[in-house]
């Protein structure tokens, strides 16, 4: 049995562009901010990846799903990963925080010390 010809292809091309259903959007997953990501299927083309934003949230999508759209990263996170990697990232900005304060506690307490030598 035989394959449809070019002609065949793209008059199937042709109807399902009139007819408003070329690809289907499979939803994938949801983030906290209520955007929503979803994977065309039926394309020509491998996946096409995307998300609908939020209408109540005006942030970008987590590093996690902005890896996902662009294709860095082969499957969806997972909440748990996320919640995982904002603990993370919270840990790290507190160790800064505590950082930065000592130094600027130590370059205080230095300053006084030569102010006092100088007197």
């Amino acid at each position: 049995m035989s394959r449809p010809g070019n002609w065949a292809k793209a008059w199937e091309l042709f109807k399902k562009s009139l007819s408003g259903k070329y690809a289907d959007k499979k939803y994938i997953g949801e983030d906290a901010e209520g955007n929503r990501f979803y994977e065309l299927i039926g394309t020509r083309h491998n996946v096409t990846r995307g998300y609908d934003p939020s209408p109540t949230s005006n942030t970008k999508p987590a590093h996690e799903w902005q890896a996902w759209l662009k294709r860095t990263r082969r499957f969806p996170p997972s909440p748990e990963e996320i919640a995982t990697n904002r603990l993370q990232q919270q840990d790290f900005r507190n160790i800064l925080s505590w950082m930065s304060f000592h130094c600027w506690l130590r370059c205080c307490l230095t300053n006084n010390d030569k102010n006092d030598a100088q007197l």
